[in-house]
């Protein structure tokens, strides 16, 4: 709630239009405990945002998607 208090902040009146925008913002934070963020996790990527795709970031080493799959399939079984 902590993200939505301050996102919308004065706004208090239109804060459910925000939300799509709240939930951008929390699936592509790092988690403490995986080191991750929840589209990585999920997906096994990152999602772009447009301002993103026309100024990318420098490349950071990360695990290739098949890597993830296959991680996720052995934590399966």
């Amino acid at each position: 709630m902590d993200y939505v208090r301050c996102y919308v902040g004065s706004r208090q009146n239109t804060w459910n239009v925000e939300l799509p925008q709240i939930a951008a913002a929390m699936r592509s934070s790092v988690c403490r405990s995986t080191g991750f963020t929840a589209n990585r996790m999920m997906l096994g990527r990152e999602v772009y945002t447009p301002a993103e795709l026309v100024y990318p970031s420098s490349p950071s080493p990360g695990l290739p998607a098949s890597d993830h799959v296959l991680e996720l399939e052995k934590s399966m079984v």
